[in-house]
């Protein structure tokens, strides 16, 4: 069964190509920075698909395509360009579409997934399929030749503006302590408070999706789809605890949950819960230190 991968925004794919096995191809589509980066993969083939522009514009065209190479399994890092081009490849080989697996079995042509951060599900596919795994290192060992490919991409999607970003939220994959905020912050204003609770106590801040995603305070969240912790403490101020989040928070070692409402979900992954308005909570916390 042919087996490809797609590579577009990042080059850290070892544990995607690993996942593959040893007669996987690879797809780049992006500029020569990742062509170069990825020369040394250890895969039977590279095709490199030349552009400096949006990816997901060859979306169509790269489904096509890999589905006229016979392709029954298409694996790709869990990034957005990614996940566009595998989706593409999925429908063009009327196959099965599976996103943010965590693992990928090859020989028995099954995928493990996390189901709400309770249980790890194991799926067996029959058929083409496609899907997005976490990313791993960049790869080495090989020396396929690299061939060139022409796709055309879709002109229905054209780059008005890029402007950078700062980013406002820290990896807190590897924080041992750990404030997470949610909706019970009323203000953005109101996160100078909890930043002078974290720097009192050494932690890092993070949010809940609400306050990423919808009041845009951060640029990434604390959950199953966006940043997982395991740290010594966890102090969740403000936050429902949904299972989403929930999921993401489970591996930390102590939670401390502030929260106004005594049936808050948040209370039931804690190890210790205090009931109250945390605009009252915070400040006689950082009084007490």
């Amino acid at each position: 069964m042919s087996v490809w991968v797609i590579a577009s925004s990042s080059a850290s794919i070892s544990s995607v190509l690993a996942a593959a096995g040893q007669d996987a191809n690879l797809l780049i589509v992006g500029d020569d920075a990742l062509a170069a980066a990825l020369a040394q993969a250890p895969v039977v083939k590279i095709v490199h698909v030349r552009t400096n522009t949006v990816a997901e514009m060859y979306a169509q065209a790269v489904g096509a395509w890999l589905a006229e190479q016979g392709a029954q399994t298409v694996l790709a890092a869990d990034f957005a360009p990614e996940r566009s081009l595998a989706a593409a490849a999925t429908a063009a080989m009327n196959g099965t579409w599976i996103s943010s697996a965590i693992a990928w079995d090859n020989s028995s042509r099954s995928a493990t997934v996390l189901v709400a951060g309770l249980a790890h599900e194991t799926v067996s596919v029959q058929g083409p399929v496609a899907l997005t795994l976490p990313a791993g290192e960049i790869p080495d060992g090989g020396n396929a030749v690299v061939e060139m490919l022409e796709l055309t991409p879709w002109d229905g999607v054209s780059v008005l503006e890029t402007q950078p970003i700062v980013a406002s939220s820290a990896d807190l994959s590897r924080a041992d302590r750990v404030i997470g905020v949610g909706r019970g912050i009323a203000e953005e204003k109101d996160l100078a408070m909890i930043s002078e609770l974290a720097e009192a106590i050494g932690a890092q801040v993070g949010a809940t999706r609400p306050l990423a995603e919808g009041h845009g305070w951060f640029d990434s969240y604390i959950g199953l789809t966006g940043q997982t912790i395991a740290a010594e403490l966890y102090l969740a101020i403000g936050v429902s605890g949904q299972i989403h989040h929930a999921g993401g928070i489970r591996d930390s070692k102590i939670i401390v949950a502030i929260n106004e409402d005594p049936q808050a979900p948040i209370f039931q992954e804690a190890d210790y819960g205090i009931i109250g308005d945390l605009y009252e909570v915070v400040p006689a916390l950082q009084a007490s230190l």
